[in-house]
């Protein structure tokens, strides 16, 4: 029987019912592949920052030219049983960041029912579930600054679709 999850908006924050997944060999280490029974506990967006610029200039931006530069801070919440994820994404005129046009700061929270089975060492969380919640928040940050950026010059902008397990590649504090 499949499970079914319920998504309940409220304004820009997000929540969803307890969803066991077992995480997929194909994104997991062997050690890695134990039942993951976690939900979303809230995912808001914190802040929309848009930067003023000349009229001309805004004539020149091109939706398909604008770059991201996203960045995660990952915080451990262990009598709580949450992982909480804070996205920072900047976004540039173009892949040259020469000139900044605004930034997007979102939080997710993430309860993990079996919180000491998935995070070792009180601060070590797998690469894939990690990941998977970084796609989580990131999308819907991505939603957020679709809805919010409307007649801004952020106004398609829209940050782009990536494997979020990239984003863990070389880090070593905050994850396994």
């Amino acid at each position: 029987m499949a499970t079914k999850k319920k998504l309940r908006t409220s304004g820009l924050k997000a929540k969803s019912d307890n969803v066991k997944r077992k995480i997929s060999p194909a994104f997991a280490s062997r050690a890695e592949q134990k039942q993951l029974i976690s939900k979303i506990d809230n995912i808001e967006l914190l802040s929309l920052k848009v930067e003023v610029v000349d009229e001309d200039l805004i004539k020149t931006l091109n939706s398909k030219k604008f770059s991201f530069e996203i960045n995660l801070k990952i915080t451990f919440d262990k009598a709580n049983n949450m992982v909480i994820l804070t996205s920072n994404i900047k976004i540039f005129k173009d892949l040259n960041k020469d000139l900044f046009l605004g930034e997007i700061y979102s939080k997710g929270q993430f309860y993990i029912e079996n919180y000491n089975d998935v995070v070792d060492n009180e601060t070590n969380l797998p690469t894939s579930v990690a990941s998977l919640f970084a796609g989580v928040l990131i999308s819907t940050t991505r939603g957020f600054l679709i809805i919010k950026s409307k007649g801004t010059i952020l106004d398609g902008a829209m940050i782009p679709f990536f494997d979020a397990r990239k984003l863990f590649k070389g880090s070593n504090a905050t994850h396994k």
